[in-house]
């Protein structure tokens, strides 16, 4: 977020800056777009600087994508496939309110 965002603020560059008469339908896509992108080559320019396998531990990226699943598929086994549903959907709404 750091390198990412915070370097390129209102900028072209900057996936979570609105454009001018955007619609938030549509800054939602580019954002969650670009920011994604971004955040993947940030990952990659960080673990090639430090000589790091893209599969290393040190792969935040990669934990963010097993995390996810397995905190969903904790709640799923815990309570109920009903319960994961809305546990994702609530995940889903709060980061769209969070982009928008």
């Amino acid at each position: 977020h750091n390198f990412g965002h915070h370097m390129n603020v209102a900028t072209p560059e900057d996936g979570a800056t609105a454009r001018y008469n955007q619609t938030v339908y549509g800054f939602w896509f580019t954002s969650v777009t670009k920011q994604y992108l971004n955040a993947w080559r940030l990952q990659v320019q960080l673990l090639k600087r430090q000589n790091i396998s893209f599969l290393s531990p040190k792969n935040d990226m990669l934990w963010y994508h097993l995390i996810q699943p397995a905190y969903l598929g904790a709640v799923w086994y815990v309570f109920s496939f009903e319960t994961m549903l809305f546990a994702a959907g609530a995940g889903v709404i709060a980061f769209l309110f969070l982009e928008s």
